[in-house]
């Protein structure tokens, strides 16, 4: 009994040295507070570091940066309903994503058949936001093309796994959800604007003296804008289900950046410059 005791006290010291190891690591590396007039300054995290702080489950939804190799399947295919979870644990498993080395996260041959898997761990993300899409699949690395170098700001335990279908909820909060791309191929990419926007409807072009007036009227002191999407009443669902065919214009939604790492997103009216989401702005 007493040896079970003391393999407790073992194993449980063991779990707070690793949780504080990884909490010193964030501390000073790869979380994502804004420093020197809205500069992204800390250096990012690997993708196994980042999948070990994931697993461990410290930080809550905290953002964090993270280095790594952007890469997607070059045969597109559809997945059932049932197992739609961008996926995360679904049938895209292992097709995508922020790889550790330089390599794709998987390899097809002419038949369609798997090749080859990643050898370095892989990160598979949520990538909801709109702006950070139009980044990496403008730049899509597929087709036998080179991986892309990124780096990207997100983070873990969002919100909206609520949403998701109870068999997968847990995968839902246990996936990296991408807040913008920092960089590509070591261009620096924020903000994150789509020269056109991800449309189901459309296409809505944006206006660049509209985003500019209304980041200028909605941004705080110490924020960075990260991305901005301009949508309408078709496609708002792209954003917020809630607000489908409810917009009454052409709505910028903005992602902020704050000076201690909190990302804030707002919607504003372009014609009005009025804040209208989330509900109740």
């Amino acid at each position: 009994m007493a040896n079970l005791f003391a393999s407790r006290r073992r194993m449980l010291a063991l779990s707070v040295a690793l949780v504080s190891l990884v909490v010193g690591l964030v501390a000073v590396r790869g979380i994502a507070p804004v420093a020197g007039g809205g500069v992204l300054t800390v250096p990012p995290l690997s993708v196994s570091e980042v999948i070990a702080i994931g697993n461990l489950g410290v930080l809550g939804s905290r953002p964090i940066t993270v280095r790594g190799f952007w890469s997607d399947v070059a045969i597109p295919h559809s997945c059932p309903l049932s197992s739609q979870s961008n996926g995360l644990n679904g049938c895209r498993k292992g097709e995508f994503g922020f790889t550790e080395a330089n390599e794709t996260a998987m390899v097809f041959g002419r038949d369609g058949a798997v090749v080859a898997h990643a050898s370095s761990p892989l990160l598979q993300p949520w990538i909801i936001n709109p702006g950070a899409a139009s980044v990496v699949y403008g730049e899509r690395a597929t087709g036998g093309a080179p991986p892309l170098p990124v780096v990207v700001l997100g983070h873990f335990n969002d919100p909206r796994a609520l949403a998701c279908e109870p068999t997968i909820r847990d995968a839902c909060r246990a996936g990296f959800v991408v807040d913008a791309v920092i960089s590509v191929n070591g261009r620096p990419a924020l903000p994150n604007v789509p020269s056109r926007s991800l449309l189901e409807h459309g296409p809505l072009e944006p206006d660049a003296a509209a985003l500019d007036r209304i980041s200028r009227s909605s941004q705080r002191a110490g924020e960075r804008l990260l991305t901005a999407v301009v949508a309408d009443g078709w496609n708002g669902s792209l954003v917020d289900e809630r607000i489908r065919f409810k917009l009454t214009g052409p709505t910028w939604f903005l992602t902020f950046i704050e000076p201690d790492g909190t990302i804030r997103s707002v919607g504003v009216d372009e014609r009005t410059g009025v804040a209208i989401w989330p509900t109740g702005s």
